[in-house]
This record gives C-alpha cells, sequence and structure tokens, in this order.
C-alpha cells in the first residue's frame, strides 16, 4: 500500500480528492458538485482548504477498507475523475461508447471552447466582416471550420461581443460549427418555405433565412421569452423574411400540414454534446431523464412530419451523442413515416474537432 501511495504525485492530488470524494463521501453529503471543478484546476484559493482536510481524513479511512486499494489504483484512470462526471452518466458514457472514446470525449469536454461566428451575407461578406473584426482588434481565423462552410469564422481576443461595433451592427451572429451544418447540403432554396419548430435560441432559423432569401421561415418555440430574443436577435441582423409563432410543437398545427420545403427538428435534448461549453448539464441528465427525453423527441416527430411537403425535407438534429435520441429515433422516424434518409446520419463528437457533439439526419419525404 506504502508503495502505492509514494507513486502518487502532487501531479495526481485532483485526481486522490475526486476518487475520495466520488467513492467516499458523495452518497452521504452532496458537497462534491460544489467544489469538483476547483479541485480539478488545483489547491489554489483558501476556499480549497477544507475539502482537502476533508479528503485527507477519508483517504486515512479509506486506507483501513478492505476495497481501498482497488479504489487507489484508479487514481491512473484519467476517465474516472475527468469533469466530475457523476458515476452514473460516467457509467453510461463507458458503457456505450467504451474506454478509449469516452477518454477522448472527456478530454475534449475539458478543453477552451471556441466562438464561431456566422456572417450575416445580406450585410457583408466574410471578407468584409474579416476585416471589420480585425479592425477592432479581434483574432480572426477560419481554423477548425468545416470545408462545406464558407460563410463561418472563429475569432477570439475580444472583451465581449456587445462592445464589438461590427456586432452591435448585425454583421455577424454567434453559431457553432456543428449547429451550421445540420442546414448545409443545399436543401434551402433561397424561395424556400422553412418552419423550425423548436426554434430557440435561434441560430438555425437565422441561418436558414439567410439562405432562404426570398423564401420565408416560420420560427417557433414553447417559450415566449426565447421567441422574444430570437426576433430580437433577427432584428440587429435586419433580417424580416421570419415570423415568429409561440407554440407547443407537441400539438398539431393544422394550418402547418404539408407547407414546409425544409422542416427544421432541433429538438429538446439531453445536450450530452455541449458539456463543455455547459457544465452544470451533467448534473442533470441520467439514464431515466435520456429516455424520457427520447419519447419526447418522438412525440414531437408523430406530429410535425406532416407538415412536410411530399418531396420535402425533415432534418432532425441533436446537441447531444446518445444512440437513444439520435440513431434509434431516425430509425423509428423511417420505419414509421414516409420517409428516407438522405446520406447517412451526421454523428459529430465533441473530439472531432468540427464544433460540439451534434447529430443531423436529413430525410426526404416519400408520399
Amino acid at each position: 500500500m506504502s508503495g502505492i501511495l509514494s507513486a502518487v504525485s502532487a501531479a495526481f492530488l485532483p485526481c486522490l480528492i475526486t476518487v475520495i470524494l466520488v467513492h467516499g463521501w458523495i452518497k452521504k453529503v452532496n458537497v462534491y458538485n460544489l467544489f469538483i471543478e476547483g479541485c480539478r484546476d488545483g489547491l489554489k484559493t483558501a476556499a480549497d482548504i477544507l475539502p482537502f482536510i476533508i479528503a485527507v481524513f477519508l483517504a486515512i479511512r479509506l486506507m483501513t477498507d478492505s476495497g481501498a486499494l482497488d479504489m487507489l489504483e484508479k487514481l491512473c484512470d484519467p476517465v474516472f475523475s475527468m469533469l466530475g462526471m457523476p458515476e452514473e452518466l460516467a457509467g453510461y458514457f463507458l458503457k456505450k461508447f467504451g474506454d478509449n472514446e469516452t477518454e477522448e470525449m472527456f478530454e475534449a469536454f475539458n478543453k477552451d471552447k471556441s466562438t464561431y461566428i456566422r456572417c450575416n451575407t445580406k450585410k457583408t461578406d466574410i471578407a468584409g466582416l474579416t476585416a471589420a473584426l480585425e479592425a477592432e482588434g479581434v483574432t480572426v481565423t477560419n481554423e477548425g471550420i468545416d470545408k462545406r462552410i464558407d460563410y463561418a469564422l472563429k475569432i477570439s481576443g475580444y472583451d465581449y461581443l456587445g462592445g464589438l461595433k461590427s456586432f452591435r451592427d448585425g454583421l455577424f451572429f454567434v453559431q457553432d460549427i456543428s449547429s451550421m451544418l445540420a442546414s448545409q447540403g443545399g436543401f434551402i432554396k433561397r424561395d424556400a418555405y422553412v418552419i423550425d419548430v423548436c426554434a430557440a435560441p435561434g441560430g438555425k432559423s437565422i441561418n436558414a433565412a439567410l439562405m432562404a432569401d426570398i423564401g420565408h421561415v416560420s420560427s417557433r418555440d414553447i417559450s415566449g421569452r426565447k421567441v422574444s430574443l430570437i426576433k430580437e436577435n433577427a432584428e440587429r441582423l435586419g433580417i424580416d423574411n421570419i415570423t415568429y409563432k409561440v407554440w407547443d410543437a407537441v400539438k398539431k398545427d393544422e394550418e402547418s400540414v404539408e407547407k414546409a420545403d425544409v422542416l427544421i427538428c432541433d429538438l429538446p435534448c439531453s445536450g450530452l454534446g455541449i458539456i463543455g461549453r455547459k457544465p452544470d448539464i451533467k448534473y442533470n441528465v441520467t439514464y431515466e431523464k435520456i429516455k424520457e427525453l427520447a419519447l419526447l423527441q418522438r412525440k414531437i416527430l408523430s406530429t410535425v412530419w406532416e407538415y412536410v411537403k411530399k418531396d420535402g425535407i425533415l432534418i432532425y438534429s441533436t446537441c447531444t451523442v446518445t444512440p437513444e435520441e439520435n440513431a434509434e429515433n431516425t430509425e423509428w422516424l423511417v420505419n414509421n413515416y414516409p420517409f428516407e434518409l438522405i446520406g447517412k446520419p451526421e454523428q459529430i463528437m465533441p473530439q472531432d474537432g468540427t464544433g460540439d457533439g451534434f447529430y443531423i439526419a436529413r430525410l426526404k419525404r416519400t408520399e
């Protein structure tokens, strides 16, 4: 035992604290979530001292347990301690993706996230936007942007977006590359009528409106507050071919039946693909929650599929990586409704370097 302990250097101290707290105490006192992010980066402030002391005492107690050796051997397992992932969720990832892919995914979550922006091609082009941003001291690059997208940039070196004149003037809006990819493929024609059934936060509606510049987008969400935010953002950009509607997607809109050239179904999901941007997600997702969301997605799809015209396109997307919400729901849709897949669905993983974890399936209505 002493040999094992002597091998644990100061570099592994955050991992030690994590293991002890998860397996020695979290099931009795739920303090782990309050300071795990701080422990992950080491003991930096006085506020970290108390959990450190607690961890030391717990370590002493664990040394007397028959399973202590096995627990300490997990110190070298980065999957076990990364991000303070709750045990149930970590187990789900390991079961679905295996050790190597789970480790890669968790490492990707832990990396700094880039800011990607979509050029407002109604007001400027990429060259003009780049010049405007660089004039404001912003670092601009196309690094990490999928080659299918020619209207996006990655930016850094700014204080906040509202401080940029180019942002206030509506020359761009923020949207992750993965989200932009959902609308790619040439399916949104210039004169298309597009319905976005769960539109918040609005990036896909606005992206579609720029593509269908002589067409129209019906942007809908169950939340009136979120619909107002979508409208506010579109107005900042000077986009006027969007109408807004507060609507619960599980309720059928008879006026929309067979009206859409393109139906965007970016549905409520577990959000496990964007843990790197929103770490709190991991504390709110269980396997039961994943199953509930998959059923909600099916409920929405069973209602809104009728909005698509014959030969029209349904784009199904989520910002998660779970098979239950993604591939299995796509298969269910094809098996139960008159749709066929267009190409192979895209499961973008956080570690792919393309953006957030995201799923995209494009389907054509056949009758």
